[in-house]
């Protein structure tokens, strides 16, 4: 049964944990499907470029190894996974959007982990996930509304969008599989935020 005052503690308590973040866009987080058009386009592009693989290095939010086939050899690969995702972004949050960078494709090995962390409002301030192929599931946590965690396995052919500016997300599990293959689609807000209407009562997605 719902309390009144305990809703109004939590939700105070939520305002005062979260007064220097950034906005909300939409939900915390959402889960969708990949259009069919992304994965045949990454599945060309590894196909080509399938023995052009580097290894990363220097990344603080990764523990163990991961590899990187850089869709930025391909220019045209990532304008048009941007084109694809844009309409869809923009519904999901409800602002007006600019694309800036498609990260990617990465292949996370065994062991791999990634840290808890926030992305950068500047550039990242609602993201899509985007799980290509794995041969173990592998949860990524993610902040809901309440600020609790949930734990998402985001499975081949599916796209998580999330609030990654604002609420903490990783993958803080190590992986037990061989290869993880996911890459990430990033925008930015184009102009002054639209204003989105809240409630005191909190409920989780």
């Amino acid at each position: 049964e719902w309390d009144p005052l305990k809703d109004d503690l939590a939700y105070e308590k939520y305002l005062n944990e979260t007064k220097n973040l950034p906005p909300q866009f939409g939900k915390a987080f959402d889960v969708i499907d990949t259009p069919d058009e992304v994965t045949n386009l990454v599945t060309a592009f590894l196909m080509k470029h399938k023995d052009n693989v580097v290894d990363e290095q220097e990344l603080h939010e990764i523990n163990g190894k991961s590899r990187l086939y850089n869709m930025d050899n391909d220019k045209t690969i990532g304008q048009r996974i941007h084109q694809i995702y844009l309409p869809i972004a923009e519904k999901m949050s409800g602002q007006k959007l600019e694309p800036t960078f498609v990260y990617g494709i990465r292949s996370y090995g065994k062991d791999s982990s990634l840290k808890m962390h926030r992305d950068r409002v500047s550039t990242h301030a609602v993201s899509f996930s985007v799980t290509y192929s794995a041969d173990e599931s592998w949860n990524l946590v993610c902040e809901g509304e309440d600020l609790n965690e949930y734990k998402l396995d985001i499975k081949p052919g599916k796209s998580l969008y999330y609030n990654g500016s604002r609420y903490l997300h990783g993958r803080p599990d190590k992986y037990t599989g061989e290869e993880y293959l996911n890459f990430y689609v990033h925008y930015k807000i184009k102009s002054t935020p639209k204003k989105v209407k809240t409630s005191s009562h909190i409920k989780m997605i």
